[in-house]
Formats: structure tokens, C-alpha cells, sequence
């Protein structure tokens, strides 16, 4: 009896587990209920018209299959929160509580963002049973406590490379949602094109691929809009100084003619010797920050091909008469960006070049991390806010640190064992300045008819490595739990998230 206790202890332990990403803490028994989603209810005592919409959009997710049999039971969740407050921005608190009974259950909050994840885990807990065409909830009495690791857990998608229209954005920011992803890192410009209108300087559109495949700032709004609604944060990036030739199509005198280097329109960098650029640089950054209410604004910083900058008779000039190297060239224009952020009372947020190269950023700059590990080390040790991307790069065959797989998809157990303090060479007692990471989509070979299943399921490994404890670390536990996740809450709410292995999934 002791042993067969034991056994079924462990059985409910790892079903209960089947949740993703794992939370903090759970505590189960072994009841469960059959659900009658007509008689299925979610109410809540906050005000929150946010909320509302969330506990809305829940109730329509929770039952997608038309068919199920008659005769299940009612069941009432009530959702509380201690704060009504709709400000979204890095630190707010998402802890939650969920208790659950054989006839209803609590969600429990600070925030209506936590609240949302908490919404999201118990979804979770509704298991469809197609051969009965039964929804049913188990492992009761239950209790989750749960909050994230990390403070800011994201995705970057870039729109240069490949425009992605409104609707494929807002599909993406919902899988986030489903992951518990709390920043979208909007890569909107580069060499390629320049799809954001600014009502300052408007012809910076004109860099654009088409004039259908732009951003106007309401398109804009919404997007926020809509990622706030889902407790996601949307920080955009314009990359600066290099990677700036589509700037120059609607105003030429802000880039570099370098003619050795315009083979590759990556190596094109904005011009630090010139007012002019300086004037369409603030103006398009004060347009943005209108728009984007975040408090941080990622101003890039990466690859700037400085040989360019070199060959160029005039900027060579103005580095020569102020006795510039090309860092300090580079550290001229840094000051005049990070003084139209300060005006704007935005963040910034920059690539790690900068850092390594030695250029002065406000102490409370965010670095990013994307090259190696031993500079998010340099980083913290500085007293700087770090974030890692290495190794948490989705376009590549073979991920950082190499691991090559015979299938493609199986790269997410690589994702999954990139832990950002693990083997993380500096003083323990800083790593608190390691304040998250992101997953990292460029899009040179993706676009709306790929992004869904490049993205995911892999960047659910980067999700639950950023929200779950580091204990929570077995690719082989775990691939079960991703296996029931990628299909119940993922495809079956219409995310194209691609199989990790042999399985049948009914959608709707």
C-alpha cells in the first residue's frame, strides 16, 4: 500500500507538471471533475476593463471544441486582484496564486498582469479528452504559487528584413502571451528597408519595400494596444549608427558614400559629422517615443562597419579637425542619441558593441548580449543591466554554443540548456543585474508564411528557462510537458507551432 501510494504520488506529481512553463511551486491531489462549458463560469471583483477583455478572451479559449458531450458539472472561478492599475512597464508584478476545488477556484493577484498569468496557467489545467469529447480538470485539490525568475522575458522580431504585416505581429505577441513573454523587441529598421512612417521627417518611409509594407503610427498603437492587453511590453529598436542604408534613401545626406564597402548595403552607417542627421535621428526618436510608451527605447549599436566611415572624405575630415578616432566618432553620436532619450524620458537599451567598445551609456543603459557569455560577465561586474541573446539566436542551424542535432527543431534543447547565470564568470552577488534575455528572430528567410513554426515551439524552451526556477532544467521531463503545450495551447488556439515529436493533435 505504501509503494502503490508512492508510485501514485508521483504519477499526479509529473501530470501536474504538464504545464508550461513549469511554475514556482505546486501542491495537487488526485480528484478531478468533468466540465460543462455552458454551466463554466470566470468572474472577478477588480474594475479592470483590461482584465475584463482578458477574462474574456480566456472564456472563449478555454472550450475550442464545439462537440463535447452533456452532462458535465458546473464549476465558478473567481479572479481577484489587490491593484486595479493598468501601468504596464519593466517590474511589475506578475506573481499569482491559483487554489482550485472540486466545484470552483481562485486566481489570486497583486496586478491584472499577474492576474492574466494566472488566467494562462489555469487553462492549462482543462485537459481534453478527444475520444470522450470530455473536458475535464484533475488533480484536485489543487495550489499553484508562481512567479517568474526574470524580470523581462522577450522575443525580438524584425520587420526590415522581411515586413511583417499587423495581424502576423499580433499573432506572434499572442503565442508570447500563451508563453508567459512579457517583451515583444520590435527590430522595425535596418538595411533592408525602413517601414515606419515618421510624421517629422516623412520621407524616411520612402525607404520602405512598398508603400504597403509600412507601419503607420496608429498601426503602431494598436500593436501596443494589443500587447498590453496580453501583458506584453513592446520596445522598439532603430539601429544605430550602422546598418543605416535605408535611411538614406529618403535622405541621403544622413548616410556614408563609402564606395569599397557599398557592396553590402549592411555595412552603410548614418553620418556622425553632420547636423542634418542629427535633426532626422531626433526628430524620428521623438515621434516614436510618442507612440511607444515604454520606458525604454533600444537604439542599437551593433556592427558598425567603421572602415566606412574611414573612406569618407568628410567624416574623415571631422574626425581629423576634432582628433577623433573612429570610437570617438562613434561616442559623439551616442551622446547626442542618449540626450534625446533623456528629453523623451526613455532608457536606452544598446547592443553590446557599445560596451565592449568603450563607449560612456547612462548607468542604467541595458546591455545586450549576443556574442558571447564572458561580456554579459563584463557587464554585470561593471554595475550594468545585462540581457543575454546568446545563444538564444532562432535563425541559426547550429546555436551558440554548438550542438548540432539531426533534426532542426530538437535546436530548442539547446535553448533550453542556455541558463543565464550558469557557469556565468563573476561574482554571484551581481548576477541580480542579469535581469533576463531574449530569443532572437531575424528575418533574412522569414516572413508571414514561415514565422509561427520557425519561432515555436523553440522559443517556448527560452520562455520556460526565463520564468521557471533554474532547477527546472531536464530537456527529457520537459519534453512531454512540450509536447501537451505545443498542441493544447498553442495550435489548437491557431498558433502554427511545429511538432518536437510523434503525436496526434485534434484542433477544432
Amino acid at each position: 500500500t505504501v509503494r502503490w501510494l508512492i508510485v501514485a504520488a508521483a504519477v499526479l506529481v509529473a501530470e501536474a507538471a504538464a504545464l508550461w512553463p513549469q511554475p514556482l511551486s505546486l501542491s495537487c491531489g488526485g480528484d478531478s471533475v468533468t466540465l460543462d462549458a455552458a454551466a463554466f463560469s470566470i468572474k472577478t471583483t477588480s474594475k479592470s476593463a483590461l482584465l475584463a477583455r482578458a477574462i474574456q478572451r480566456y472564456t472563449d479559449l478555454l472550450f475550442p471544441f464545439e462537440n463535447a458531450a452533456t452532462g458535465g458539472d458546473a464549476y465558478a472561478v473567481m479572479v481577484t486582484t489587490s491593484s486595479d492599475s493598468e501601468e504596464l512597464q519593466y517590474g511589475v508584478d506578475e506573481s499569482y496564486n491559483i487554489t482550485a476545488g472540486a466545484t470552483s477556484a481562485t486566481i489570486a493577484a497583486n496586478t491584472v498582469f499577474g492576474a492574466i498569468y494566472g488566467l494562462e496557467t489555469f487553462s492549462q489545467l482543462i485537459t481534453w479528452y478527444d475520444n470522450e469529447m470530455t473536458y475535464t480538470l484533475e488533480l484536485l485539490p489543487l495550489n499553484i504559487t508562481d512567479a517568474p525568475r526574470f524580470a523581462w522575458r522577450g522575443l525580438l522580431l524584425d520587420s526590415s528584413r522581411h515586413f511583417l504585416d499587423v495581424a502576423t505581429v499580433k499573432t506572434m505577441i499572442d503565442a508570447m502571451s500563451y508563453n508567459k513573454m512579457n517583451v515583444l523587441h520590435w527590430h522595425l529598421v535596418d538595411a533592408q528597408s525602413f517601414p515606419v512612417e515618421s510624421t517629422s521627417y516623412p520621407d524616411l518611409v520612402k525607404g520602405a519595400y512598398s508603400k504597403r509594407a509600412t507601419y503607420s503610427a496608429s498601426d503602431l498603437s494598436a500593436v501596443v494596444s494589443y500587447a498590453k492587453d496580453r501583458a506584453v511590453r513592446v520596445v522598439p529598436e532603430f539601429d544605430m549608427p550602422g546598418h543605416a542604408y535605408s535611411w538614406g534613401i529618403g535622405y541621403p545626406d544622413v548616410t556614408v558614400s563609402c564606395p569599397s564597402y557599398e557592396a553590402n548595403i549592411n555595412n552603410i552607417p548614418l553620418d556622425p559629422s553632420k547636423t542634418t542627421t542629427y535633426s532626422v535621428v531626433g526628430g524620428l526618436l521623438q515621434d516614436m517615443a510618442k507612440v511607444f510608451p515604454d520606458k525604454f527605447m533600444h537604439i542599437g549599436g551593433d556592427e558598425v562597419v567603421y572602415g566606412c566611415w574611414n573612406e569618407n572624405a568628410g567624416v574623415k575630415s571631422w574626425m581629423n579637425k576634432n582628433g577623433y578616432s573612429v570610437y570617438d566618432a562613434e561616442q559623439y553620436f551616442c551622446t547626442q542619441v542618449q540626450g534625446v532619450l533623456a528629453k523623451a524620458g526613455k532608457t536606452p537599451v544598446s547592443w553590446q558593441e557599445l560596451f565592449s567598445n568603450g563607449i560612456s551609456q547612462p548607468s542604467d543603459t541595458i546591455i545586450q548580449v549576443w556574442e558571447d557569455k564572458p561580456t554579459l560577465a563584463s557587464v554585470i561586474t561593471a554595475g550594468m543591466r545585462g540581457l543575454l541573446s546568446y545563444g538564444w539566436y532562432l535563425d541559426k542551424q547550429i546555436p551558440d554554443p554548438p550542438s548540432q542535432h539531426y533534426e532542426f527543431e530538437d535546436t530548442w534543447k539547446d535553448f533550453y540548456a542556455n541558463d543565464p547565470t550558469e557557469n556565468l564568470d563573476a561574482d554571484p552577488d551581481t548576477y541580480h543585474l542579469v535581469i533576463g534575455g531574449e530569443a532572437a528572430m531575424w528575418g533574412e528567410q522569414v516572413d508571414f508564411s514561415n514565422i509561427q513554426s520557425r519561432v515555436w515551439p523553440r522559443t517556448s524552451a527560452v520562455a520556460e528557462r526565463l520564468w521557471s526556477p533554474a532547477s527546472v532544467s531536464d530537456a527529457t521531463m520537459a519534453t512531454p510537458r512540450l509536447v501537451q503545450f505545443r498542441c493544447t495551447s498553442m495550435a489548437q488556439r491557431g498558433i502554427n507551432a511545429g511538432p518536437i515529436a510523434p503525436d496526434f493533435c485534434p484542433t477544432p
